[in-house]
This record gives C-alpha cells, structure tokens and sequence, in this order.
C-alpha cells in the first residue's frame, strides 16, 4: 500500500515538532503495519509550503505517474485551499476567485482518478484572522476569517454533490491551536492524525 499525501505547509507539517499529521500517519503505519512484520507500506508527504490548487493540479500531473505503483494500493491524500484564499499568496499575488478554486479541485480529481480510485480530501481548517495580521503584516498574507469559511463550504458542497469522500477539519481543529493564525501546533495536528487515521481504520486501509 502507498499513501500519497499531497498538499499545502498544512500538509507539509508546519510548526509540529515531530514534522505534521502525516509524519504522525508514517508512524502509527509503521509502528502497527511494518515494523516486526515485513510489510512494506508506504507514506508519502509531500506537502509544499504555499502551494495553491492550480499549482498542486500541475504537479500531480507530473509527479502521479512516477509515484503510482499500479501493483499495490495507492491512496491520494489532498489537502489545500488556504493560498487560494490569501489576496497576496506568494504564487500568484492574488486571490484565486471562487469558480477557478472548485474548478481546480474538479481537475485534481480527475488527475487522480486517472491512476487511482482511492483518494480522500481534506477539508480547510478555520483561522485567526487577528493573529494573522500581528505575524504576518510585514509580508502582506492576508485572509480573512468569513472568506475562508466560504471557500471551506464550496470545497466540502463540491465533494458532497459528487459523493467523493471527505473528512470536515472546519470545526475539528479550534483556532486556538494554530501558532501564528494559519498552522496548528502539536495538539492540531494530532487531531488531524487521529481524523485521518480513523477514516482510513473505516475504509479498511489500516487497522
């Protein structure tokens, strides 16, 4: 089995001291499947820091293909939005506007489904919206708090419309535990671990 995390510094396990919720998932996998039993199951994290929906579309479309191993179970992991959502994202300058971020996830999935049908998708996480203007004022990051809420509700209204499966992190991880307003702590992102890890418990990848 191959689980293929992909996604934002959320993904990537920014400001957790053992490196992110998926970190936390390559452990738990290796502590209760691997270690002491030869078994071979894989996770990947490959989060990357800023990275908007357009942007994570055009390096699935490079990278699936080289990391699908049409011989086992491949499951993608998907976790983004919050760049999408900043007005100065580091990538584009600008606000991805609300039609091309559903959109974008449109095509993501069709990416994936071209090597798996196995995948889940992540919900976005609420901000502090004060805090983020303390710590980030200098660099020009700006979201803000009813912004993100809706572009959390377009992501979850467009895996439930298709019936893709979908794990809600917007009332999960409380606010108070995000470090600089964006990233959760220690405690976030083991409340992010234990999400996924009981969904896939659910669906029979892992026990």
């Amino acid at each position: 089995m191959r689980i293929h995390i992909f996604g934002d510094s959320l993904a990537y396990g920014e400001w957790d001291s053992l490196g992110g919720w998926a970190a936390r998932l390559r452990m738990y996998v290796d502590d209760t499947l691997n270690i002491g039993k030869w078994n071979y199951h894989h996770v990947y994290g490959l989060g990357l820091p800023g990275e908007t929906t357009g942007q994570l579309k055009n390096r699935l479309e490079r990278e699936l293909p080289i990391r699908i191993n049409p011989d086992e179970e491949n499951i993608v992991i998907i976790q983004s939005g919050a760049n999408d959502v900043n007005h100065m994202n580091g990538f584009t300058g600008e606000q991805i506007p609300k039609e091309d971020f559903v959109n974008n996830y449109a095509d993501i999935i069709d990416v994936i489904k071209k090597y798996t049908q196995s995948f889940i998708i992540l919900g976005m996480l609420q901000i502090d919206e004060e805090k983020i203007k303390k710590i980030f004022s200098e660099n020009g990051t700006m979201l803000l708090n009813e912004e993100v809420k809706e572009y959390a509700q377009l992501l979850k209204g467009f895996c439930v419309r298709n019936d893709y499966p979908f794990i809600d992190l917007y009332a999960l991880v409380d606010p108070s535990v995000l470090i600089d307003g964006l990233h959760p702590d220690d405690e976030g992102h083991i409340q992010i671990f234990q999400a996924v890890k009981d969904f896939l418990i659910s669906k029979g990848y892992v026990s």
